[in-house]
């Protein structure tokens, strides 16, 4: 018994290490140079402290990239990540500065050149709840521009060249110019897939 306790206690220790370490890397001063810029695709967006009030970028090790800053942080995808400012998501590079100005109630990652992002209100109290989060769905590509208007309840992201996309409450498939390929006759159960 005496020998698992050990074991119990070193396990312990060494979890409680983990921590603070982790801890210290999360609270610790953010700092920005031009040496401790790390390729996008290691970085990971991280809270400044345990309120998660503010979000930044880390490099693998634990340095801050792009100092807190951000309401929320996505990971990167395609060299761009999807941040929130003033209630609202855009997109930023690996420096942090903003290429896609927050004006979506939803953005997420790049697939392919584009990234499916809302531009409607939250769904009402009689909307699906739990399903959506917004509504005006459609796909930018890196600079921005609409290249798959807004127009659907709901959508999700592409693959094998369609993606699930809903009207009312029944689901179809678009290609990748938008074209609706799989008409809208799917229950509205498949919208679970859309997110």
């Amino acid at each position: 018994m005496k020998h698992g306790s050990a074991l119990q206690k070193t396990a312990l220790g060494l979890g409680l290490l983990l921590l603070a370490a982790m801890v210290a890397a999360c609270t610790g001063t953010p700092v920005i140079t031009s040496s401790s810029v790390a390729p996008a695709s290691t970085l990971l967006p991280a809270p400044q402290d345990s309120s998660n009030t503010l979000f930044g970028f880390i490099d693998t090790s634990g340095r801050w990239v792009v100092k807190p800053q951000f309401q929320g942080a996505s990971g990167f995808s395609e060299g761009l990540a999807a941040v929130k400012l003033g209630g609202k998501w855009g997109y930023v590079d690996d420096n942090g500065t903003v290429v896609i100005p927050p004006q979506f109630t939803e953005a997420h990652l790049f697939e392919n050149g584009i990234a499916r992002v809302a531009t409607g209100p939250s769904p009402g109290p009689d909307d699906s709840p739990g399903l959506r989060t917004a509504s005006g769905y459609g796909f930018i590509e890196k600079t921005g521009k609409i290249v798959i208007p807004a127009t659907w309840d709901d959508a999700g992201d592409f693959s094998a060249g369609l993606a699930p996309v809903m009207k009312g409450s029944v689901c179809g498939f678009i290609n990748t110019k938008g074209t609706l390929v799989i008409p809208l006759q799917f229950d509205a159960t498949l919208s679970r897939m859309l997110k």
